[in-house]
């Protein structure tokens, strides 16, 4: 018995190539989509970061966008110079509906990292030493230039735990820090603002 095989027709196998082809075009269009949006998120922060980075006050920035009619609040955790790493700079943000002061499924914290060392885009990940105890956090990273971000969702819980801690170091991508009591102090100073409504 002869079996005899059966070539593809040339025109089948250029179809399945332009298929291909498509597909990978479509992955990859899906990849700056994705990308896109994060680096317009992290640009918005980064407009409303921007004067409170360097500051050595614990005082908040709060900003009421009456459109949207939410407020983002944040505060600047500073620079961890090189000694520890990398200089990395921290801003501790949170984004809640309305002017008033609330905690639900709608508000959202965030921990934006700026550091060399940070993945250009991507997932990234968030690995803090609290007192020795080790919490994992993923988020995603974005490149601007030589500018390395770093968003980090993060819970009310776990701030709490950083700012009542002894000691604190991290890592984001292959860059290392270590917040100063200073730094906790303001974690705590922007835990209050949703305690009582603004810091004492």
């Amino acid at each position: 018995m002869v079996v005899h095989s059966i070539e593809p027709h040339p025109r089948d196998a250029c179809t399945s190539g332009l298929q291909q082809h498509q597909y990978v075009l479509n992955e990859r269009l899906a990849m700056v989509k994705r990308y896109t949006i994060l680096t317009a998120v992290v640009c918005s922060l980064l407009v409303f970061a921007l004067p409170i980075v360097g500051q050595s006050n614990e005082e908040l920035k709060i900003k009421y966008d009456r459109f949207k009619d939410e407020t983002t609040v944040g505060i600047s955790l500073g620079k961890i110079e090189p000694g520890w790493g990398d200089s990395v700079t921290h801003i501790i943000a949170a984004t809640h509906p309305g002017q008033k002061p609330q905690v639900s499924s709608s508000t959202k914290f965030t921990w934006m990292i700026t550091a060399p060392r940070i993945p250009p885009y991507g997932k990234t990940e968030l690995i803090l030493l609290v007192d020795e105890a080790r919490i994992r956090l993923e988020g995603a990273a974005s490149s601007g230039g030589s500018s390395r971000v770093a968003m980090i969702p993060i819970n009310l819980d776990t701030l709490r735990r950083v700012s009542n801690a002894n000691v604190v170091e991290g890592q984001v991508g292959k860059s290392e820090f270590k917040l100063t009591p200073e730094d906790r102090e303001k974690i705590a100073t922007f835990l209050k603002y949703f305690a009582v409504g603004s810091p004492k």
